[in-house]
This record gives C-alpha cells, structure tokens and sequence, in this order.
C-alpha cells in the first residue's frame, strides 16, 4: 500500500482579498491505496469529512514519496466526480 494526498479542483473560483480570480484547488485528505485510482474511489466512497460532490470538478491523487530526487509526485489524472454514482439531492 501507498500513501497518497487526494485533490480536488472546486467549482468555481477563489477570489482573493486584493480581488484576483484563481482556480480553486483543494487538499481534501489522505488515503493508503494500491494506486492513485483506488484511493481516489476510496475517499470519495468513505470522505473524512462531509462534502457536496456537486462542488466538485474533478480530484486526483498523487504518490507521497520520501525519495532522493523524486521530484514528481503522483498520477495527476483527473477523475471526475461523475463517473462515480453520486447520491439525490
């Protein structure tokens, strides 16, 4: 098992106190998986914390590594949120 950081791109933008417009990106947590795909489908089937999936873009997770010149860490593929059954409103 890996550890992975499991990110999420929100809808919407964060806005900043001067008025500038960013992406909005979010750490949402951690989760030890095989790969980046299984931890990704274990947060969102088992959250550390209540969320609305309809705020969501995307999420991604990457490899934590504690390697000399590692340099890049994870996957970085983009998994949205509705290939997954998200519950009614």
């Amino acid at each position: 098992m890996k550890l992975y950081i499991i990110l999420a791109e929100m809808k919407g933008d964060f806005i900043s106190y001067i008025g500038n417009q960013y992406d909005n990106f979010q750490m949402l947590g951690y989760k030890f998986a095989k790969d980046h795909t299984e931890a990704c489908v274990d947060f969102f089937s088992d959250p550390a914390f209540p969320i609305d999936w309809n705020d969501v873009e995307y999420i991604w997770a990457e490899e934590l590594l504690l390697e000399n010149d590692s340099g890049k860490f994870g996957e970085n593929r983009k998994i949205y949120t509705d290939v997954f059954r998200l519950p009614p409103n």
